[in-house]
C-alpha cells in the first residue's frame, strides 16, 4: 500500500467544496501533469500549487495526487474528488502531477529520478485496485492541446511507465547547492539550459533538439581552460542574458568581483569565454 502525505501535514489551506465526490469505480484514466515550476520542498510545492490554482479560481489544488522527486506521493484534492486537471478527464480520470522542475519555459532542469518513477508507478497500481481495472496510461496533452507535462514525462508515459527506466549518470552539479538563477534558449540544433547555484557556480544542460538525453557541463570549469576565462570566477546571484547565436548559446553573466563575462557555449561543449568591459 502506497503510503500518502495527507493535506494537513503538507499544510493544505483550502477545503475541498462540497458537490465534487466522485466514485473510484468511474475512473479510467491515469493523467500525468507536471507543474512548469522551479525546484523547492516538496511540500512547499504543494501549497504553491495549491495556491496558484484557487487564485485561478478553482477554490482548491486541481490534481488529485502529487508526487515528489524523493518517491513522496502527496494527497491533492483526493482520491473520490472531481479533480480540475484536464476538462476530458476531471470525471473519469485521476490527475497525478510529478515535481520534475522546470524553467518558466517548459524546459526540464533535473531529470525524473528514478524515486519519482516508483512512486508514481506504486500510485498507479494501487489505483487501478481501487478502480477494478487496468487504468490507461495517458498524459496531459493526450487529451487536451498542451505541452504538458514535458519531453521527459510525456517519454515515460508512452513507453509504458517503467518505474526501473534509466536515468543519466550524476553530474558534479547535482551535489552543487541551490540553482538560484535560471535561463534557456533553443537554437536550430539544441536546447540549453544555464544554471546559476548559490555558489556563484555556472552549470550548463544541453540536448539535441528531437532527443531526450541531457549533457551535463561545469561552463566555469570548461572556461577556465580558456586564457580569456582563468582564474576561479564566480557569479552573482542574479539573472543573467542568453541569446542564441547559429547553433551555439551565448551567455552573460555578472562577476563577483565587478564586470560582465560572455560565455559561448558550443553544440560539441566546447566553451569559450571573454570578459567585457
Amino acid at each position: 500500500m502506497v503510503t500518502i502525505v495527507s493535506r494537513s501535514q503538507w499544510g493544505a489551506a483550502f477545503p475541498i467544496p462540497a458537490g465534487r465526490h466522485v466514485s473510484p469505480g468511474t475512473r479510467r484514466f491515469y493523467v500525468v501533469h507536471w507543474p512548469v515550476m522551479t525546484s523547492r520542498d516538496e511540500r512547499q510545492w504543494c501549497r504553491d500549487i495549491e495556491r496558484m490554482h484557487a487564485n485561478q479560481g478553482w477554490g482548491m489544488i486541481g490534481y488529485n495526487f502529487l508526487v515528489g522527486m524523493s518517491g513522496s506521493v502527496y494527497e491533492g484534492c483526493g482520491r473520490d474528488v472531481r479533480g480540475i486537471h484536464s476538462p476530458p478527464r476531471n470525471v473519469d480520470g485521476w490527475g497525478v502531477c510529478v515535481l520534475q522542475p522546470s524553467t518558466a519555459q517548459g524546459v526540464p532542469t533535473a531529470p525524473v529520478s528514478a524515486e519519482a518513477r516508483r512512486g508514481a508507478r506504486a500510485l498507479y497500481d494501487e489505483l487501478c485496485g481501487v478502480a477494478g481495472r487496468r487504468l490507461e496510461m495517458s498524459w496531459h496533452g493526450q487529451d487536451f492541446p498542451t505541452a504538458c507535462p514535458g519531453p521527459d514525462l510525456t517519454a515515460w508515459v508512452r513507453g509504458g511507465m517503467v518505474a526501473s527506466a534509466p536515468e543519466r549518470p550524476q553530474s558534479p552539479s547535482d551535489s552543487e547547492d541551490f540553482v538560484m538563477a535560471t535561463a534557456s534558449v533553443d537554437t536550430p540544433s539544441h536546447t540549453y539550459v544555464l544554471e546559476l547555484n548559490r555558489a556563484g557556480h555556472l552549470w550548463c544542460k544541453r540536448r539535441a533538439q528531437g532527443s531526450d538525453q541531457w549533457a551535463n557541463l561545469n561552463v566555469n570549469g570548461a572556461a577556465f581552460n580558456n586564457a580569456a576565462g582563468a582564474g576561479n570566477e564566480q557569479f552573482r546571484q542574479a539573472t543573467f542574458a542568453t541569446r542564441a547565436q547559429g547553433n551555439a548559446a551565448e551567455v552573460f553573466v555578472e562577476k563577483a568581483s565587478g564586470g560582465v563575462r560572455q560565455f559561448t557555449i558550443g553544440p560539441d561543449g566546447g566553451v569559450g569565454a571573454r570578459d567585457l568591459p
